[in-house]
């Protein structure tokens, strides 16, 4: 889902060279992508934020509240740490800068799509630069009150890595590297 024609139609392309990956639906803005999204019951949804009519943002919330088997994939410019924080509220799971390669975006839906969470390396650290503020503000416990085990996978991630890398990393299952 995207304003952009030329996006929407050059992700098409790239992704259907994909073997494991099928192009089901397009949406020019919120609205759309919403009601594509209730009819056709996608594994992952790309989802611009900034979209004319309904923006991303509450897109994604209206999609997982009817559905919160989809997972979705945030595609933006906006490196904003409001932004980034309210599209993780909503419960995507992936969050992806547009200037990324398009490589970028193929991994990030596969380990979106396998349950994962995937950050670019600047939103893992606009993420870490807001965990930082809320525990000087005494909202959440500091990193010293972590489980080293967790810090270990707080620091994977800021470093880039996605959850297969840091389970494979830590020598265990990306299922406990996300519960962690």
């Amino acid at each position: 889902a995207d304003d952009h024609k030329l996006l929407r139609e050059g992700f098409r392309s790239l992704i259907s060279e994909q073997s494991d990956m099928t192009v089901v639906a397009e949406a020019e803005d919120g609205w759309n992508a919403v009601q594509l999204a209730a009819k056709l019951s996608p594994d992952v949804v790309i989802m611009d934020i900034s979209m004319p009519g309904m923006n991303g943002i509450e897109a994604a919330r209206q999609i997982l509240t009817a559905d919160p088997a989809v997972k979705i994939m945030a595609l933006s410019m906006h490196l904003d740490r409001r932004m980034v924080m309210e599209m993780f509220k909503t419960g995507a799971s992936g969050y992806l800068l547009k200037e990324c390669a398009f490589e970028d975006v193929i991994r990030a839906v596969q380990v979106v799509a396998s349950k994962g969470v995937y950050l670019s390396p600047k939103i893992a650290d606009v993420l870490l630069k807001e965990y930082v503020q809320r525990v000087q503000k005494g909202e959440v416990l500091p990193l010293s009150g972590i489980p080293e085990r967790e810090r270990a996978v707080l620091q994977l991630l800021e470093d880039g890595k996605d959850m297969s890398e840091i389970a494979s990393f830590l020598h265990t299952s990306g299922k406990n590297a996300e519960s962690w």
